[in-house]
């Protein structure tokens, strides 16, 4: 696996989520924190018991969480 490369992720001046189950496969975290390095306003999380499925109530208090905490017409550009 490749790691992301900060030049082509680095000019996003965006926030990002980046969400991973704690018990998903075992290359996802590495790769969601290769991920959230390059990325300068990434926020990365671990979902406790989950997979690599989706698990509704835990995900929607993640994007509610993220989302409140970024309102629009705050982030450069939006």
């Amino acid at each position: 696996m490749s790691a992301p490369h900060p030049e082509f992720f680095g000019a996003l001046d965006v926030p990002a989520l980046l969400v991973v189950g704690r018990k998903t496969f075992d290359e996802m975290p590495a790769a969601a924190a290769s991920l959230a390095a390059a990325l300068p306003k990434a926020t990365l999380t671990e979902v406790a018991g989950a997979q690599h499925s989706w698990e509704p109530a835990a995900m929607a208090d993640l994007v509610a969480g993220f989302l409140a905490g970024h309102p629009a017409g705050t982030v450069a550009g939006g």
